[in-house]
């Protein structure tokens, strides 16, 4: 019907540049016609691939973590690729049985979100070498992955200095697991911008445990009840900030006006949550497409190179901390 080769109809499937647009047009006509979808399965038996790929990710009830998963799915099924879910919960034995079964469990590839790469690293290099991987983190040392790594501790650092710069001095902080590297970065870039500024960094307005709503409402609840509570909190995600902002509006403080909060990782919760939380946005959409692009180009071309591709966050000022901020929902 386009009046091309197989061949020609191949190179528009796959995205080859190397196409007029005039073929393109007239190929794009004929699948929209036809309501042509190509087979998976011949696919499969021509390439020897399966066109799957792992995704794990701790918890999908983190709304951070369902986000990334949207964008990378999405990325995946432009590529032709189906992605797996995995999740472990953040529990360290799930995610070693899983990395143990994922090389006989016949994906073409694998995505691994935010996990702590210091305690898999050596299980994933055995990995790699039959299964490409790309590792979405903070900080990786190792040349031997593709990595996407976001600057939390620059985030982290802005995100206590926009505080400090709205004149709070008595700020805490909620963060994660300090069993986990990247809650350990994270505090010390708290730690780092209140001593940068010449404040004090107090033990009792500092709180560690899971990322979840109750952490966030109960270490809040803690902080309130010290004789010189904080004006100003900085958590380590939006799921914290939003535990901590719902604290204080059931227990009559005025937000900001009375404490002022700064979440992390600019979820679409943080926008739509009263009063809209200020965030250090992740540009999840741009980090998810790039995770795939690794893992698919090794999928495809096993010689290519192994890159890391480094995002900065970006703040976002809302109603946490400032009143006069406008109410926008941002989808």
């Amino acid at each position: 019907m386009a009046g091309v080769s197989p061949s020609t109809v191949s190179k528009y499937l796959n995205n080859s540049e190397a196409l007029s647009e005039i073929f393109r047009e007239r190929i794009r006509a004929a699948i929209e016609k036809l309501d042509y979808t190509p087979s998976p399965i011949a696919r499969s038996m021509r390439t020897g691939r399966k066109n799957l790929i792992a995704v794990i990710v701790p918890s999908i009830l983190n709304p951070f973590y369902s986000e990334v998963y949207h964008a990378i799915r999405f990325e995946c099924l432009q590529k032709g690729y189906t992605p797996v879910l995995y999740t472990t919960d953040e529990n360290m034995d799930v995610l070693r049985t899983i990395l143990t079964n994922l090389g006989a469990s016949h994906v073409d590839g694998a995505i691994l979100c935010f996990l702590d790469e210091e305690e898999i690293i050596k299980r994933i290099e055995d990995l790699e070498m039959s299964t490409p991987v790309a590792l979405m983190s903070w900080h990786v040392q190792s040349p031997k992955f593709c990595c996407v790594v976001v600057d939390v501790y620059s985030a982290v650092f802005a995100a206590t200095s926009h505080l400090i710069g709205l004149g709070h001095k008595r700020i805490g902080y909620i963060g994660g697991r300090l069993s986990r590297s990247i809650s350990q970065e994270k505090l010390r870039a708290f730690t780092n911008a209140m001593d940068s500024a010449g404040l004090p960094i107090r033990e009792e307005l500092i709180a560690s445990d899971h990322f979840r709503y109750e952490m966030g409402f109960g270490a809040t609840r803690t902080f309130m009840q010290n004789r010189n509570p904080p004006t100003g909190i900085v958590t380590a995600n939006d799921v914290l900030a939003v535990g901590c902002v719902k604290y204080l509006v059931n227990s009559g403080f005025k937000v900001p006006e009375d404490v002022a909060v700064i979440g992390h990782d600019g979820t679409q919760l943080a926008s739509i949550y009263e009063p809209s939380i200020s965030t250090m946005v992740q540009p999840i959409a741009e980090t998810g497409r790039a995770a795939v692009e690794m893992v698919v180009s090794r999928i495809e071309k096993p010689t290519s190179k192994k890159y890391r591709a480094v995002f900065q966050c970006e703040l976002k000022v809302r109603q946490s901390t400032s009143k006069s901020a406008p109410l926008v929902f941002e989808f």
